[in-house]
């Protein structure tokens, strides 16, 4: 008997949980099934996984891990949600392997190729045997939208509370260049190059945050010095090394992807992290009014009326009809609030997430009647929404 694979995921290939992970297996003795079972890529079993039985094709046995993964996958958790520390995303990503095998031992089984697995990635271009090396090999900085330095007018978005960036670690280095102006553009001057090292993060997807008290708790200036606590806004990118410029100290980026902040003056100032088309947590901010409605509805129930010998302050009646199981729900309206055109992703995956939070509210809502249009001429776009808690409240009992 000679276990061997026909079709497996490249060696350390990324997938989405979304669409087809392949496996063919063959034996020449022709049984008729074998066994499949996903596992981490260090041997540790997956309880919530079954074992796969895959009877016998013309000689072939065929398995798709992708159900299996997406059902073990959780995009919805507050995993990623951290203003303080640097986090995994294990939840929603990992690292696994298969195992063939004519019984449902795993020991003697055949091992697949390592590969990792998303719960989602950008699908528009899946090249090399459907991996998704657009979403984590190319792109890299899983924002919703690309910015990039093509031009002296630089996309930017106004800071927030939950400022973060999700990446699949390849490089060392995440660099953050800090600009005293609150609208830099690609002429502007660098008041500080910084740097934070993700050496121990390589090969994992993790969300770095942003604010300001982060960035100086833990990035580095580059050539040392002292770092500067008040920044207005700043680009980052990704490098690889840091290296020495007679007599100044230099990096080489290797991801030209810069995301410009600037600072929020506006009073009406709406905060939201929702889930982008990446699977991963990322803010969207507004500088928008709204307008705000509130809806109950009730059970009602029959109470015996007052006794008027004893009861004499109040209205004598046989019977009183009251509320019970009162329920609340306060829903705000934005509309046609102006944003870049360069930010339609981002709109598309804020208005389209599973789910919502309202930072401002400290709470999830709901997102509904949502839509954007492109004002004259394409140069930007108006964009509205309702947004409302995602639990009714319950008044009293």
């Amino acid at each position: 008997m000679s276990l061997s694979y026909t079709t497996q995921p490249t060696a350390d290939g990324k997938y989405s949980a979304y669409l087809p992970i392949k496996f063919v297996a063959t034996e020449t003795a022709n049984p008729d099934f074998l066994y499949f079972k996903i596992r981490k890529s260090d041997g540790t079993a997956i309880d919530e996984i079954p074992y796969y039985k895959a009877y016998n094709i013309d000689n072939e046995f065929h398995f798709d891990a992708y159900a299996y993964l997406k059902a073990i996958f959780d995009v919805r958790t507050k995993q990623g949600f951290s203003t303080v520390a640097i986090e995994e995303l294990t939840d929603i990503y990992g690292k696994f392997e298969v195992v063939v095998n004519t019984t449902a031992i795993l020991t003697g089984g055949l091992i697949s190729n390592h590969f990792f697995a998303f719960a989602s990635l950008e699908t528009r271009k899946y090249l090399n045997e459907e991996t998704a090396n657009y979403g984590v090999n190319d792109k890299q900085l899983m924002f919703s939208n690309d910015f990039h330095s093509v031009s002296g007018l630089m996309p930017s978005r106004d800071k927030g509370v939950m400022d973060r960036v999700s990446l699949f670690v390849t490089e060392r280095y995440l660099f953050l260049d800090t600009y005293s102006v609150d609208k830099p553009n690609a002429g502007s001057t660098v008041s500080q190059q910084t740097y934070i090292d993700l050496n121990a993060y390589i090969g994992k997807l993790v969300s770095v945050p942003l604010n300001s008290p982060f960035i100086t708790a833990n990035f580095l200036k580059v050539g040392g010095g002292l770092f500067f606590s008040k920044i207005i806004s700043f680009r980052l990118s990704l490098g690889g090394t840091i290296h020495s410029i007679s007599p100044a100290i230099d990096y080489h980026y290797i991801q030209p992807q810069h995301v410009f902040f600037n600072n929020n003056t506006e009073c009406n100032f709406l905060e939201f992290v929702y889930i982008n088309k990446y699977g991963v947590k990322e803010n969207i901010t507004f500088n928008a009014t709204q307008d705000e409605s509130l809806k109950t509805k009730s059970s009602q129930f029959l109470r015996h009326g007052f006794n008027h010998e004893d009861e004499t302050n109040v209205f004598n009646t046989s019977a009183d009809r009251q509320k019970i199981n009162q329920q609340t729900t306060i829903t705000k309206k934005v509309e046609g609030t102006k944003m870049l055109i360069k930010r339609i992703e981002q709109v598309k995956d804020f208005l389209t997430s599973p789910v919502v939070w309202s930072i401002s509210e400290q709470l999830p809502v709901v997102i509904s009647d949502g839509s954007y249009k492109l004002t004259k001429e394409n140069k930007g776009l108006e964009v509205s929404f309702k947004y409302s808690n995602s639990q009714t409240k319950l008044s009293f009992l």
